[in-house]
């Protein structure tokens, strides 16, 4: 149905806050969304991050409704976009996690070469808060993503030249294939290095270091 988009500026505070905030983002049948693209063009900040060594995306989000099929927990998209510079034949480009009717969840990604790493995990949908990170490193050539501090899978990531946004955005709580399920989110992140497991664990509480945070929504406004 629908999909919300985040606010241009993100928040970048000098330290992580409590989490979950008194207010959080309730999604129903929509999403929310962090663009890599505006006016046909990779925006500056999706430029830095995709040219270095690696990144980070983390999200702090409560499953309440299992999708019918399978669709984004964090990934990128871009149904909506064909107004970009890139041949539209290689849009597909993408990469991150998908969730599916099990409740289960896997690495899926057609930058550089196509990755599924097949339903891994525990059932996400128990009605409680659940730390999801996924880590890209192009010097290890790993993508692996973690659920409450615990290593889920890992696959190969070797990208080449291919930018995983080109896609046009980043939809967090469902919106592929306008596929959407019940959530809450209270945080999403992105740093622009590879974070250690160590580093996974402490983000889990709001201790991770702000070395190469890029990208924090606290999500305290309640979005409409």
């Amino acid at each position: 149905m629908a999909s919300v988009l985040l606010p241009a500026v993100p928040k970048q505070p000098m330290q992580f806050e409590a989490s979950p905030p008194s207010q959080i983002w309730k999604g129903d049948q929509d999403a929310l969304r962090f663009l890599t693209r505006q006016n046909g063009q990779v925006t500056s900040l999706w430029k830095e991050l995709y040219e270095g060594d690696g990144m980070t995306w983390e999200v702090m989000m409560k499953f309440r409704e299992k999708p019918k099929s399978n669709t984004a927990l964090m990934h990128t998209y871009g149904k909506k976009f064909n107004d970009n510079t890139y041949s539209s034949s290689h849009r597909r480009r993408a990469v991150g996690i998908f969730v599916g009717p099990s409740g289960q969840h896997h690495i899926f990604g057609c930058a550089g070469s196509n990755v599924h790493t097949g339903d891994k995990g525990p059932d996400l949908w128990d009605d409680k808060w659940h730390h999801i990170v996924l880590v890209l490193s192009k010097s290890t050539q790993q993508i692996t993503y973690y659920v409450d501090g615990t290593k889920i899978a890992s696959a190969s990531y070797n990208p080449g030249s291919n930018n995983p946004g080109v896609d046009g955005e980043i939809f967090i709580g469902g919106g592929t294939l306008e596929r959407y399920y019940g959530s809450e989110i209270s945080r999403f992140a992105i740093w622009d290095r590879a974070l250690s497991e160590a580093e996974v664990t402490d983000a889990k509480t709001c201790k991770a270091g702000t070395n190469g945070l890029k990208v924090l929504y606290t999500l305290e406004t309640d979005y409409k």
